[in-house]
């Protein structure tokens, strides 16, 4: 995980009360992160309010907007199972808005969200598109954090997963698994940026092996549990 530095004090919220919000949200979605110097994380709800106890309400009154890509698979479900149980927990309520894996339709709804004067702003994916609307809302004095996606803008908070290590670790086992030989299939779908990142070491893995051949690649944003099924179905009987 990293964090992009620039997350402006807001007035409203405490930065303590915003970071340990969005670092539980990623526990409980994608297990425990890794902080800048590697460490692995843990989190517990609530700030330490100076005199030994812990104030759990800090979002208490305030309005919350989850802006999504899609939300389809067993990630996305747990993630909104996440930010839903921790949002209830600090007090504050949730409001949803999916684009349905239309990025133009996510940069709409992140303006929507800021015309209603929403307290908080999370994003999950997307891409550049989103860019005007958080600068929008930075400058609106709005606490915005970016979940899994290649932007650019001073004061926003941006979080992410080490894809390419990920990818790396896996790959590297895979190929002692098979004896360092053999053919592979290729599960990717090409627009988000934590595939993206994946792909880098991908193809770097490849050049570096040349006895591991891909023969078959596919995937798709739309049903992708049904879809991988039915393409994986084909690729084995084409290859028995």
């Amino acid at each position: 995980m990293y964090i992009q530095k620039g997350l402006q004090k807001n007035k409203k919220l405490g930065l303590g009360a915003i970071m340990l919000l969005v670092l539980i949200i990623l526990v409980t979605a994608c297990g425990a992160p890794k902080t800048e110097s590697g460490a692995q994380g843990t989190g517990t709800a609530g700030t330490n309010t100076g005199d030994g106890k812990t104030d759990s309400s800090n979002l208490k009154g305030k309005r919350v907007a989850l802006i999504m890509e899609f939300n389809t698979g067993t990630f996305s479900q747990q993630y909104v199972q996440g930010v839903e149980d921790e949002v209830k927990k600090f007090g504050g309520t949730l409001t949803k808005f999916v684009a349905n894996n239309d990025k133009a339709k996510m940069a709409s709804l992140l303006d929507s969200a800021i015309n209603q004067q929403f307290d908080v702003i999370l994003t999950d994916h997307g891409d550049a598109l989103l860019e005007p609307g958080l600068k929008k809302a930075i400058s609106r004095n709005i606490p915005v954090i970016v979940f899994d996606a290649a932007v650019n803008v001073p004061g926003a908070v941006v979080l992410s997963q080490d894809d390419q290590s990920m990818a790396e670790l896996t790959l590297e086992q895979m190929k002692k698994d098979i004896g360092g030989k053999g053919n592979i299939v290729k599960v990717w779908v090409a627009g988000f940026a934590p595939m993206e990142r994946r792909q880098v070491a991908y193809d770097a893995f490849l050049k570096a092996n040349p006895d591991i051949k891909e023969i078959a690649t596919f995937g798709s944003a739309q049903n992708p549990a049904l879809d991988t099924q039915a393409k994986m179905e084909a690729v084995l009987k084409q290859y028995p």
